[in-house]
């Protein structure tokens, strides 16, 4: 194999990440910024679709506006006027109230409120959550969480260096791929 075959290899490799990889944060001094909660308010009247934990728990988290949890706060679960159960945040903001059915019903933490539609793990449509999500003094925004939609743009950096590291590396074995062949059929000439 000829070194400037290696040299061209790695040069268009290392290209490839420079042109990729965001460079503002490589040579920045500062920490990056943490990124922004995205909270999205629902209608009033939506049912979001939930599942029940193992035990029949619906299980979820408090937050304020800034995505803090909301420590020591009361969440009370209804079905019509019936209180099903409360229980008070620990320090992450998390809930659970034990031995619910599946139906309809309502959570709420202070003027928070929301509906959801509970099910069984086995008969949960595919859009059921693991857990509600009810953001205090939002004037009733909530959702669900768990494997969240913003995972990709969370990690979108670490995405993006593998993207860019595997083209870079099957780069480098295209190079390395030519230069056997040419070297191959340089013996082969007479």
């Amino acid at each position: 194999m000829r070194p400037i075959g290696l040299l061209k290899g790695a040069v268009v490799a290392l290209a490839t990440l420079g042109i990729a990889l965001p460079q503002t944060r490589i040579l920045a001094s500062e920490q990056p910024s943490s990124p922004k909660l995205k909270i999205k308010t629902l209608a009033p009247n939506t049912i979001l679709d939930l599942t029940l934990g193992a035990d029949g728990a619906i299980t979820g988290r408090t937050i304020n506006a800034n995505g803090n949890p909301v420590v020591g706060t009361t969440v009370v679960v209804k079905q019509g006027k019936t209180e099903i159960g409360q229980s008070q945040t620990d320090q992450l903001g998390n809930f659970a109230i034990p031995k619910v059915k599946t139906g309809v019903y309502e959570v709420s933490s202070g003027a928070t409120v929301g509906t959801y539609r509970v099910w069984t793990e086995k008969n949960a449509p595919p859009s059921a959550k693991p857990h509600c999500l009810l953001v205090v003094g939002e004037n009733g925004a909530r959702g669900q969480y768990g494997l969240s939609d913003t995972i990709a743009e969370e990690n979108l950096g670490l995405i993006l260096l593998v993207a860019t590291t595997g083209l870079a590396l099957a780069g480098l074995l295209v190079a390395l791929h030519a230069e056997h062949i040419a070297k191959s059929a340089d013996k082969r000439s007479p």
